[in-house]
Formats: structure tokens, C-alpha cells, sequence
């Protein structure tokens, strides 16, 4: 039997012997079906689901072993600023009673704001060592606020 190709969503349906994949894929693509209740229905119980900050908190809190040098991109993506917070007090922690070191490439105010930091500044020429309020991105930040500031009196 020739595959059937289904579109939009361009699932290749082969004949009986993948009709039960294509029907779940069907179902998650399906507006209406939440993900918690997709997940029900498949296995019949309620699943705590976490959000990606708490994902990415446990990733962090199990990943990160004693006495390394740690290299991180962006930690913070995708974090909000309370598990951005978070992150940065796992980060001192793990500084400051478990020997780990960090080399961090970030944006966030937040990571930058850690006490004791050393930052450069990739944006400068030549590169130069800064405090994380004189840089470009935390100013923006800053700006952004200040013009809205009356809103949070």
C-alpha cells in the first residue's frame, strides 16, 4: 500500500500498522486537548507537569556536580525572572560551598548582578571589564522601566 501523505500535518499513514501513531499524534495536535489531559487519557492518571522554569531549575540542581568548571550559554533562557533568581542563588551556592566555577555568555541582569563577578563586556572594543550596570543590555532594561515608572507607584 502506497503512503497517504495527510496534510497539514504531513504524517505519512502506511496502512493499519501505524494508525494508532497517527491517531496520538492527531490528538496533541488537536487545539482543544490540553496536554495534561492528553496525557490522562493515555495513561489513565493525573501527571504533576512542571513548567519550563521548573524543568530547567531540576536540570540545573541535578546536573551540576561538586568542584567543576562549568561553561553555560544563557542559562537563563527561557526563564522567567523569579526562576532566573532561583538559578542564581543555586549558582552562588554551588560557588560558594561546593568548589564549582563558572564561565557564564549571559544577558540577564540578574546573573550578571552576582556578587563577586568579573564581566566582560564582548560588546566593546576592545573587550573591557565592567560593572553590570554600565553595560548596554542592563541600561536597556533600565530605560524601559524608568520611562514606565509611574505604572508601579
Amino acid at each position: 500500500m502506497e503512503p497517504v501523505k495527510i496534510w497539514p500535518d504531513c504524517f505519512f499513514l502506511k496502512g493499519s500498522e501505524n494508525y494508532e501513531e497517527f491517531k496520538r499524534q492527531t490528538l496533541t495536535r488537536k487545539k482543544s486537548l490540553t496536554r495534561r489531559k492528553f496525557i490522562f487519557n493515555e495513561i489513565g492518571k493525573e501527571v504533576k507537569l512542571n513548567s519550563n522554569g521548573e524543568t530547567a531549575i531540576e536540570f540545573f540542581e541535578k546536573m551540576l556536580e561538586d568542584n567543576c568548571l562549568y561553561c553555560l550559554d544563557e542559562p537563563e533562557n527561557s526563564l522567567s525572572p523569579k526562576f532566573q533568581n532561583i538559578l542564581v542563588e543555586l549558582l552562588k551556592d554551588k560557588a560558594k560551598y561546593f568548589g564549582c566555577q563558572f564561565v557564564i555568555a549571559t544577558h540577564s541582569p540578574f546573573v550578571l548582578a552576582i556578587d563577586g563577578a568579573k564581566i566582560y563586556d564582548l560588546d566593546s572594543t576592545p573587550v573591557d571589564i565592567k560593572k553590570w550596570w554600565q553595560l548596554e543590555n542592563t541600561k536597556e532594561y533600565f530605560n524601559f522601566f524608568y520611562k514606565h515608572k509611574d505604572l508601579f507607584l
